[in-house]
């Protein structure tokens, strides 16, 4: 902790007076909250696709997804209330601030007072001014006692305000390129019957005469979705489909 009380009044007042107030503080406490919000938001939205998955899927590929998604949902979780937590502090740390600066000895005070005794000793020739002037002294020593006393609660507030403030986790990682297409491969197996009635129009070239079309819908690693005809290839799609 500083060491306020060896700081005059002058020095102490002029620096609370002058800095940038609460303002800053509280607008980064808005940000945090708003970071908290949209983590907030992005959890409930995956927590939904998870639970929209489990309505209309039950089966290896939705549990592992499931299994790889989870820590994630709670890395969001604990990651909103961290941020929430630190809006919260920074929030009381404004508070101090103001409380500080409202229990300061207004500076222009403290030049009042240093003036007025200046002048007084100017004058005292004959010692007529000496109990105005030992009065000046007594409230400057005042000054020097209250304001030293508010800048060293104001910093032990801030400390507590803060001292509980850890770092943030980095979120855990997701499935590979690999379990990706397999988890994907898993679930296209169960739709395969609907992705051969919805892509049936993309291959509209088959020769009849080969026989039933066997369409099978497989994800590589690079997660390109392929419909395969025969053996080759006959689409390809870049993007992972909405099921």
């Amino acid at each position: 902790m500083p060491n306020f009380w060896a700081l005059p009044p002058e020095i102490n007042s002029t620096r609370i007076y002058l800095g940038p107030g609460s303002g800053p503080i509280l607008a980064a406490a808005q940000g945090w909250n708003a970071l908290a919000s949209e983590l907030e938001k992005t959890k409930v939205g995956l927590q939904s696709a998870l639970d929209t998955l489990l309505e209309s899927y039950r089966g290896q590929s939705s549990q592992a997804l499931i299994q790889q998604t989870l820590p994630y949902v709670q890395w969001l979780t604990t990651t909103a209330e961290h941020a929430h937590k630190i809006a919260i502090q920074l929030t009381a740390a404004a508070n101090a601030y103001e409380q500080a600066r409202a229990a300061m000895v207004p500076p222009a005070m403290v030049r009042a007072n240093r003036v007025q005794t200046t002048v007084l000793k100017a004058i005292n020739w004959f010692g007529q001014f000496s109990t105005r002037i030992a009065d000046k002294e007594a409230d400057y020593e005042q000054m020097w006692f209250q304001d030293a006393l508010v800048m060293e609660n104001y910093w032990e507030a801030v400390q507590e305000a803060i001292q509980s403030t850890s770092h943030f986790e980095d979120p855990p990682e997701m499935a590979d390129d690999y379990d990706e297409a397999w988890m994907l491969n898993t679930v296209f197996d169960y739709h395969n019957e609907n992705a051969k009635e919805e892509v049936i129009h993309l291959v509209p070239d088959v020769n009849k005469e080969r026989g039933p079309i066997e369409l099978v819908t497989k994800v590589d690693k690079e997660g390109t979705i392929r419909l395969v005809y025969d053996g080759e290839p006959t689409f390809s799609y870049k993007e992972h489909p909405k099921f």
